[in-house]
């Protein structure tokens, strides 16, 4: 009869085995490829280990120079990031190799849900204090070389000065410092007062606004049931528009305008008459965007 190990001896025998092969993987195989193979593809790390440090955006704030990176193929760059004060902060991404880069931020080993179902990808819930990892995976066989930015919309580090929201008041004209920055406009307004809100760059490009209040998250629905304009303020404020500029056909820094108009009770409407048929529209100067005018009789009116 052959002779046959037993269940100690046999035991021993694979833990020899195994310690004798990672040995000697850990002398073949470079360190990063080893961490690769032990973290997965997301490239998962201990929150500071060979992370660079990422200072967080204020308002108004393109990417700090330590968000741009070279990402190599199908690889992972991390990040520090401290987090003073807890809430939703907004996580961009941009540049060469984007569409192929993919942005993860842990807590210690759990992994933050990024994705709002209305608003896509980038709004982050980072509820405590303290240290986190961003992590960016690059699935592609080629480098990528992303920028990265992450602000606290809580804060209100960088707001422009409050605005009103009087139809005769001047549009407010701004720069966009990047595509990651993030503009912050306080706003005079009350709960319950219906206000409109509208940003355009000044030469072709892609931008887009909110309204919030302290949480810095969309207190307003993208789009009206009844197809009515503008936002019934909810909640009790204090009210603000946060913006962005994306894109802008001659770069950064890129001019934009932003209004903010209250349509309940509006104030700094230019008063007109009623016009008869066959004559000329009554000429506003300066144009305010809204007319009032007094009816004579109930019935129908063409604007």
């Amino acid at each position: 009869m052959p002779h046959r190990l037993g269940t100690a001896a046999r035991s021993a025998a694979c833990t020899a085995l195994l310690l004798t092969l990672s040995v000697l993987l850990s002398l073949v195989l470079p360190a990063g490829t080893a961490q690769a193979a032990v973290t997965g593809a997301t490239g998962v790390t201990a929150a500071g280990e060979d992370c660079t440090a990422l200072p967080l955006s204020a308002f108004g704030e393109a990417a700090p120079a330590e968000g741009t990176v070279d990402v190599p193929a199908d690889g992972t760059v991390c990040f520090t990031v401290d987090v003073e004060q807890p809430g939703l902060h907004r996580l961009i991404v941009t540049g060469a190799g984007t569409e192929n880069t993919y942005p993860s931020v842990f807590e210690g080993e759990t992994e933050i849900d990024c994705y709002d179902p209305q608003w896509g990808a980038g709004w982050c819930d980072l509820s405590h204090r303290g240290a986190y990892t961003l992590t960016l995976y690059n699935n592609w066989p080629d480098p990528s070389r992303p920028t990265v930015a992450l602000t606290s919309l809580r804060s209100d580090e960088g707001c422009s000065p409050e605005t009103g929201t009087a139809w005769d008041s001047a549009p407010l004209k701004g720069s966009a410092a990047g595509p990651t920055a993030i503009q912050c406009q306080p706003i005079a307004a009350k709960p319950g007062e219906r206000i409109t809100d509208d940003i355009r760059t000044t030469v072709s490009g892609s931008s887009g606004s909110w309204i919030t209040d302290g949480t810095g998250a969309h207190i307003c629905p993208r789009f009206n049931e009844d197809d009515s304009e503008g936002c019934v303020l909810p909640g009790e404020g204090p009210y603000r528009v946060l913006s962005q500029v994306s894109a802008a056909e001659r770069g950064f820094p890129a001019e934009y305008t932003l209004k903010v108009r209250r349509l309940s009770d509006p104030v700094g409407c230019a008063r007109v008459p009623l016009n008869a048929y066959d004559s000329a529209p009554t000429a506003v100067s300066p144009a305010t965007g809204c007319k009032t005018f007094h009816d004579t009789a109930a019935g129908r009116y063409d604007a």
